[in-house]
């Protein structure tokens, strides 16, 4: 009989990972673009951009660049703060989770693993649309943007986000190359998935 694997922290990306938020996220960029007079990112265009891991500055960024307005960083920051404010009250109008999402996450946590999230939205923002779709009790944590300074795809954001679960990434899996990134000495293996 094979020995019991330890206990991982399973790190998960939210947006294209096991929910299809495009939708909803294009929805608020483009309610952002109508009150500043910019023509709207066509749906398509923007959802491609979305589940490639653009974030919301690089989104609103591009659509002023392509209306003739390019931003400065001080014009940038209020847009973006605006953009959020849109965002968390529309935040889960088309959100859906993954066929199958729900029961894999049951399996893991079944097998004794650890489960959080991690991604560029604001904490705020990321546990409500959980508790919208009604998986926020299955994780130990919820990291947004703003309890770290890297984001991703940086891999500080991953170590950084486990190491204060006690428990620091060993391994990170992209949705393509496996790699592996540096893990504290003496600190529990984990898995990233994004």
């Amino acid at each position: 009989m094979s020995p019991p694997r330890e206990p991982l922290l399973v790190l998960f990306d939210l947006d294209g990972t096991f929910a299809a938020t495009a939708p909803d996220i294009v929805n608020a960029i483009n309610l952002l673009l109508a009150e500043s007079g910019v023509p709207p990112m066509a749906a398509e265009d923007a959802a491609t951009h979305v589940g490639s891991g653009a974030g919301a500055e690089t989104l609103i960024g591009g659509a002023f660049a392509r209306a003739g307005r390019p931003l400065s960083p001080e014009e940038s920051r209020p847009l973006l703060v605006r953009y959020f404010e849109i965002y968390l009250k529309n935040l889960c109008v088309q959100s859906t989770l993954y066929e199958g999402c729900t029961d894999a996450l049951d399996y893991l946590i079944a097998r004794g693993h650890r489960l959080a999230v991690c991604t560029n939205k604001p904490t705020r923002h990321t546990r409500a649309l959980l508790e919208r779709l009604e998986v926020a009790d299955r994780f130990a944590a919820i990291c947004g943007r703003d309890l770290f300074e890297a984001h991703k795809p940086d891999p500080a954001t991953s170590t950084g986000r486990s190491s204060a679960l006690a428990g620091a990434t060993a391994a990170q899996s992209s949705s393509v190359i496996p790699r592996l990134t540096w893990r504290p000495p003496a600190m529990p293996a984990s898995r990233s998935c994004w």
